[in-house]
């Protein structure tokens, strides 16, 4: 299982470790489901490092459309994300709490300073925890990024 990790320098001192093998998905109103992108960031509401959202612009939608076989169900699905009222124009949001306003997004090895303490601090992933990879259950959001709960017996 891969991971990625907020370290602070030059202590090596962990400050989160995210598991980057996820199932974060779109649902659109049509019932269809998109991949939901993930970044990095800093939440000044939640005061933490988090998962937030990478969201997709029109040329890469457009993309992935081409890249479908015609008509398929995936292409179906792209298509129907154009057509999201606002997706396109929507903030980041932090998948944690949800706040817009408050997302900073962090680059993977880039050494930057800590939000809160201006200490200095790097993204970094790729490493093993070991283990084969599972199969998370999915987590579905709405087109503003917001989750969407879901009762057991989906």
């Amino acid at each position: 299982m891969t991971w990625i990790e907020v370290r602070r320098i030059p202590n090596n001192h962990l400050l989160a470790r995210f598991h980057s093998y996820t199932d974060y998905r779109y649902r659109l109103t049509d019932g269809s489901e998109i991949p939901l992108r993930v970044q990095y960031a800093w939440c000044a509401r939640c005061e933490n490092f988090v998962e937030a959202e990478d969201t997709y612009s029109e040329k890469e939608i457009n993309e992935r459309i081409e890249r479908c076989a015609a008509g398929s169900h995936t292409q179906k699905a792209w298509q129907a994300a154009l057509n999201w009222n606002g997706y396109l124009q929507s903030p980041a949001r932090c998948l944690s709490c949800g706040s817009c306003s408050a997302i900073k997004p962090l680059r993977l090895n880039e050494k930057i300073r800590h939000p809160i303490d201006g200490g200095a601090i790097v993204v970094a992933g790729d490493g093993t925890l070991g283990g084969s990879p599972f199969a998370p259950a999915p987590m579905f959001f709405d087109h503003q990024g917001l989750r969407i709960v879901t009762s057991n017996t989906e």
